[in-house]
Order: C-alpha cells, then structure tokens, then sequence
C-alpha cells in the first residue's frame, strides 16, 4: 500500500493527521496522509493502527472492496470512516454516479 508507511512515520513522530484517505486509483496526486491501495493488499490483513481516532475518507471503484477497506479502518480505530464507491465514465469519475457509505461504529448503510 502505497503512502502507509509515511503515515506510519507522522505517527511515530508524535502527529496525528486529521484526516486520512485510502483510494484504489489514482483518481487525484498521491497527497501527504493520502494511501493508495494496489492490486496484493487485503483490507483485513493489513495493518491500519496508524489510522486510530483520524477521520478517514475511502474512495474506490469497487463497492465491495471500498466496503471491505472502511470495515478494516474502523476496526483499526478511525473515529468516523467516509467511503465512496465512484463509477468511471472515459479517464474520470463521475461525480454523478456513486455510491456513498457511511462507516461509524458497527452502522454501514448504502445512500444514492
């Protein structure tokens, strides 16, 4: 997982981001507190610990691996967890069409 290990460093030197994003494309420039998310990562055996009491924004094309991914943050301790599953219309995401989840606690819920 690309970026995890910059975040895991900002935690060891005492920062906490306020705000985390996970992504499975490149959808926007990998940012600071940005990871992306490549083909041989699995939500539930990755370790997410740096991610504890952030708030976190998942973004992906998959709606299932988008779920599968705000799951793991939760576990791992986010304080609240956002995800969107965008669908591509050509080289984009339109914002049009997607699939919002809302993660707090043990809630999952499916909004369009």
């Amino acid at each position: 997982m690309k970026g995890l290990t910059q975040l895991i460093e900002t935690r060891r030197r005492g920062f906490k981001p306020a705000h985390v994003v996970i992504q499975d494309d490149d959808f926007d420039p990998l940012m600071p507190h940005w990871m992306q998310v490549e083909a041989r990562d699995i939500p539930e055996r990755t370790d997410l610990r740096a991610v504890v009491g952030c708030w976190v924004t998942v973004n992906g094309r998959d709606v299932e691996q988008v779920k599968r991914w705000a799951t793991a943050a939760m576990a791992a301790g986010a304080s609240t967890v956002i995800a969107a599953a965008f669908h591509r219309v050509g080289s984009r995401a339109e914002p049009s069409c997607f699939d919002v989840l809302r993660l707090h606690g043990e809630d999952l819920c499916t909004t369009t």
